[in-house]
């Protein structure tokens, strides 16, 4: 089929995939072309044909789109998939991944499993500087409230909780110099 230029008279899905992965990774003046060819993402030789792209991956299933399981390597066969957008949104570089028991997994598929919401996961590493075991804790950490000397103690590094924490010890500091 050498020479034969491909037109996409159906509008088809997988015709439209074929055309979006090679223009982010060649077209220089894409605007995601900084994140694809830009970055060294770069297309099987045998894809240039969309004849051979279908042998490979077959028809795009209906609600899903072409995706790399491996962000940091090209668009090849073994490396290709058709996923949905949730299975998309769960493999991106900017997604924090969080290891418990010998098992990957994404902040967000961890909360859905246990019944987290993914903020309060987020919020336990970030903001409370919990280990993953206790960020994936079901239910409430221990109770405490931010802007107590607790809060510091069960982890907070909020400024409220860092100035409770402060507040103590020069008030510690007063009543031995008062002595």
């Amino acid at each position: 089929m050498k020479g034969k230029k491909w037109t996409n008279p159906t509008n088809c899905s997988t015709y439209n995939s074929w055309k979006a992965m090679r223009s982010r990774c060649l077209n220089p003046s894409h605007t995601a072309y900084h994140n694809y060819g830009g970055r060294g993402i770069t297309i099987c030789e045998r894809w240039a044909s969309y004849d051979l792209f279908v042998v490979d991956m077959g028809l795009a299933p209906k609600g899903c789109s072409l995706d790399r399981v491996d962000n940091l390597k090209g668009y090849y066969a073994e490396n290709c998939r058709w996923a949905s957008i949730k299975e998309q949104l769960n493999n991106q570089r900017r997604n924090v991944k969080l290891t418990l028991n010998g098992r990957t997994q994404t902040a967000s598929q961890w909360a859905n499993e246990l019944g987290l919401q993914p903020g309060t996961v987020l919020k336990r590493i970030r903001d409370y500087g919990c280990d993953t075991a206790k960020a994936l804790k079901v239910g409430r950490l221990k109770e405490w409230r931010h802007g107590t000397r607790t809060g510091y103690e069960n982890g907070c590094r909020c400024s409220e909780c860092k100035a409770a924490h402060a507040k103590r010890f020069r008030d510690i500091r007063a009543r031995k110099k008062m002595v």
